[in-house]
């Protein structure tokens, strides 16, 4: 009996595993493009990470979500664990790559592609 659980607990996280990457990639696919051809400059007001996707609102009142990817340039820090409100975000539109300065200190991500 106790075996059938565990094949059972295992089964279900496989199943629950695979919907959150085919939801998450789903996701992505819409919104990148949008991302993408934005041009960004301004101040980040929220940043937050849900689903395998960072979303970050700017002082215009829009908000963005993207993958970030962080580089060994900068240390591999990943950019919701440093970006806070009142950072600057610089992006030019049809560029992947994202300037967050932070306390005055530039790290550059670029942004996972689907």
């Amino acid at each position: 009996m106790q075996k059938y659980f565990i094949i059972f607990v295992v089964l279900f996280f496989l199943v629950l595993g695979s919907y959150q990457l085919i939801r998450l990639k789903t996701r992505g696919r819409t919104s990148y493009p949008v991302f993408k051809s934005k041009n960004l400059e301004g101040k980040i007001i929220e940043v937050k990470n849900r689903d395998g996707l960072t979303f970050f609102r700017l002082d215009n009142g829009v908000q963005y979500s993207f993958i970030p990817v962080s580089v060994e340039l900068n240390k591999n820090t990943l950019f919701d664990k440093i970006a806070e409100p009142g950072d600057s975000i610089i992006k030019r539109s049809f560029n992947d790559t994202i300037i967050l300065i932070h306390k005055g200190v530039k790290f550059r991500y670029t942004s996972y592609e689907f």
